[in-house]
């Protein structure tokens, strides 16, 4: 899962900051980066593999086949902090503008700088999740909240820039954390089930995002977009450190049931 997604944002990296240089000529001409479909077309057709459909097996448990109620929990939060990655480039252009910060081939960049903060993250995940385990989601939050504290305080698109890097890392982690924990708790006959809503749920959320920074504009008066990314930089924060105190207070109980187990196992034994 990690490669696949390290691959997208290889992808991803190229097409970014060709879509801001287009966007310099016109904003019409932007749309011209699509014509990559037709590319990826001709390599569809020559080089997908065929594979035998898989055998129809009537003896399934139909029950077998229903999400656990944990998932849907699982792809809320992670449809939520893919949302907020993706205001990046649905909120930065107009954030640019109203505070004379670059030009319009500038938000190009800016996304390309959160992709290589992915890009990295999804490089280092395998390093991060055996050292810090069920506290790395809670972290990578607080990185996040960081970015969008940083981006709420910026004058300069090298601040800018600055900001971005750590949102697009803190996105790095969480992303195939997302992914990796559905895979856990989805049982191996719904997981093809359980991955395509997951993923209708994150476009869901996607599409959403310019409303929901709207939203919140409206809903506390905002007359900046400065103070909506305060605002989140602090909510950000709040989860992270609630996370961390259930997370630690579910491991301190575990440790007590094993110490129990352990001791009564023993008693049983003599």
């Amino acid at each position: 899962m990690v490669t696949l997604y390290l691959l997208l944002e290889s992808g991803v990296l190229y097409f970014y900051p060709s879509g801001g240089n287009i966007a310099s000529f016109g904003w019409r001409a932007v749309f011209l980066t699509y014509l990559y479909a037709v590319i990826q077309l001709i390599l569809v057709v020559l080089f997908l593999p065929k594979f035998s459909p898989a055998p129809n097996i009537e003896s399934r448990n139909k029950a077998s086949w229903q999400l656990p109620r944990m998932f849907y929990a699982v792809a809320i939060a992670g449809s939520l902090t893919t949302m907020l990655y993706f205001l990046i480039p649905t909120t930065m252009p107009l954030y640019l503008a109203d505070n004379g910060i670059g030009s319009v081939s500038s938000v190009g960049y800016l996304t390309a700088l959160s992709l290589i903060g992915s890009f990295i993250a999804g490089l280092s995940l395998t390093t991060f999740a055996p050292v810090f385990g069920r506290m790395l989601a809670p972290l990578a939050l607080m990185v996040m909240a960081v970015g969008f504290l940083t981006v709420s305080m910026a004058h300069s698109v090298w601040t800018v820039g600055i900001g971005v890097i750590l949102l697009g890392f803190a996105q790095g982690f969480l992303f195939p954390l997302t992914f990796n924990k559905t895979a856990e708790i989805v049982p191996v006959a719904s997981l093809p089930m359980g991955i395509s809503l997951l993923l209708a749920f994150i476009y869901i959320f996607q599409f959403i995002s310019p409303l929901f920074m709207k939203g919140i504009q409206v809903l506390f008066h905002f007359s900046s977009t400065r103070e909506t990314f305060l605002l989140l930089a602090g909510a950000l924060l709040v989860t992270a450190i609630g996370i961390m105190l259930i997370t630690r207070n579910g491991n301190h109980q575990s440790s007590q049931n094993t110490k129990l187990k352990q001791a009564f196992v023993e008693e049983n034994q003599q």
